[in-house]
């Protein structure tokens, strides 16, 4: 969850991201624990309505008794240097995929410990690499779509050479236009007319 702070001079700090986990604690009361990505410090206070709403997913997810989802895109394994059992340690720090760890700032990395800053490094690179994969996909998709529809058009040649006649009998008037308006613009010269002797 991000959470964005209003200054009092009308500005807005950058989003903290945060994460929540709901327990019971002994007496049978619905607690949550609140902490944001790159800090040790968390607060456990009993549940309020507006902790319901605001973490709505995780909130889903205790009353059901089921672990909470992971957030979808390119997964951390995919990233040079992370293992398995070091995905599951950035899971618990609400870090669920590349793109996430990719904008992490420098202060949360030193915050989550040794070894961040280059696994950022390393997530970065892989999500522009992907991006420009995807990019090269969709620019080759938009090659494939004109090729179909170029070989469509060559039975209509006859067409083709229709508007290219168009064209040349447009281009011949506009050029017959300039010419004349150059022809005037000569004649007349602007400022005052020479004295006559």
């Amino acid at each position: 969850m991000d959470i964005q702070v209003s200054l009092p001079s009308g500005g807005i700090v950058a989003a903290l991201q945060q994460r929540a986990r709901f327990f019971r604690d002994d007496a049978g009361i619905d607690r949550i624990e609140v902490s944001a990505i790159g800090s040790k410090d968390t607060t456990i206070r009993k549940v309020t309505p507006q902790d319901m709403a605001l973490f709505r997913a995780e909130y889903d997810a205790f009353c059901d008794g089921r672990p909470v989802e992971r957030r979808t895109g390119t997964p951390l394994t995919k990233v040079d240097g992370i293992n398995p059992e070091r995905e599951d340690m950035y899971v618990t720090r609400n870090i669920h995929n590349a793109e996430e760890l990719a904008v992490l700032s420098d202060a949360q990395c030193q915050a989550l410990g040794h070894g961040v800053l280059t696994e950022r490094k390393a997530a970065r690179a892989l999500v522009e690499r992907l991006r420009m994969e995807q990019k090269s996909t969709q620019h080759d998709a938009v090659l494939r779509a004109a090729e179909k529809l170029v070989p469509g058009r060559a039975a209509d040649t006859g067409e083709v050479a229709e508007l290219g006649k168009k064209i040349d009998t447009l281009a011949e008037g506009i050029n017959a236009l300039v010419g004349l308006l150059s022809a005037q613009a000569e004649k007349k010269k602007p400022g005052r007319p020479p004295k006559e002797k």
